[in-house]
């Protein structure tokens, strides 16, 4: 009589009643849970990828407030400046005429490539604001005891190693370093550093890298993107294994994994 009860009071349950329902009727189920999740795959193509941190941060805070302090007077891209890198692997190469026409037209062929981020938004030894420095005026400020020789003395000394073999460039961008541009920039530019070795001429032996802003997060997207098939394929597998064993039925796992899907 206790045992009638109870599964009297089981057949009762919510729970139940929806997990019959769901075995009598699983076409409309599912068909009910592929509809719910329709204003989702709408939407989906309208979403803007973001590794901006600052959302997360109280609008109130220090932080904020100076970042957009920076931001109003050097432009978006100024709290989040990406950078390129140059290693001839040639001791003393960055000094040399042969560095210096061929920067310039790895510069260039990045500006044609890549015109999201014009040539007036990079800064180094080689380039400031968008003005070629020659070698003559290179040679003229290194040895100058001038404010111009010292800055450029001081630039020097921060963005080319202590062996003259490479040199990095600041690159401020014209937009958020961490929002949607910055991602297509980062693809678009790191495919360009690709094609460098075949556009330019001897080259072929130089490492060129981009770095800072969002790249690493992306190379971190990528790594995820690259592993998220295996790891939802076993996921899901094992989800299948565990809710079928339970409830002794391979439309409830299919339901359960469509709907964990959206």
């Amino acid at each position: 009589y206790t045992d009638a009860m109870a599964r009297d009071a089981q057949n009762r349950s919510w729970f139940f009643r929806f997990a019959k329902y769901v075995n009598r009727n699983p076409v409309t189920v599912i068909c009910i849970v592929l509809g719910a999740g329709i204003p989702f795959i709408v939407a989906l193509p309208n979403l803007e990828l973001s590794f901006n941190l600052l959302s997360f941060v109280p609008s109130n805070s220090a932080a904020v407030k100076t970042i957009l302090d920076l931001r109003s007077l050097w432009g978006e891209g100024a709290t989040n400046p990406y950078f390129l890198a140059i290693d001839t692997h040639i001791p003393g190469h960055v000094k040399s005429r042969a560095f210096w026409r061929q920067s310039r037209e790895i510069l260039l062929y990045l500006n044609h490539s890549v015109p999201l981020v014009p040539l007036r938004h990079y800064s180094g030894v080689r380039l400031v604001e968008g003005t070629f420095i020659s070698d003559y005026l290179r040679d003229f400020l290194l040895a100058a005891d001038t404010d111009a020789g010292h800055a450029y003395k001081e630039m020097w000394k921060q963005t080319v190693d202590p062996h003259g073999q490479a040199a990095f460039f600041t690159i401020t961008v014209p937009f958020d370093g961490m929002g949607q541009m910055a991602l297509e920039f980062i693809r678009s530019y790191r495919s360009a550093l690709d094609d460098v070795p075949n556009a330019v001429p001897h080259v072929r032996n130089y490492t060129l890298n981009l770095y800072g802003g969002a790249s690493s997060q992306v190379d971190m997207l990528d790594v995820v993107s690259n592993g998220l098939p295996l790891m939802g394929l076993v996921t899901f597998g094992v989800i299948m294994l565990i809710v079928a064993t339970a409830f002794r039925s391979l439309v409830l796992p299919l339901i359960f994994i469509i709907a964990m899907g959206y």
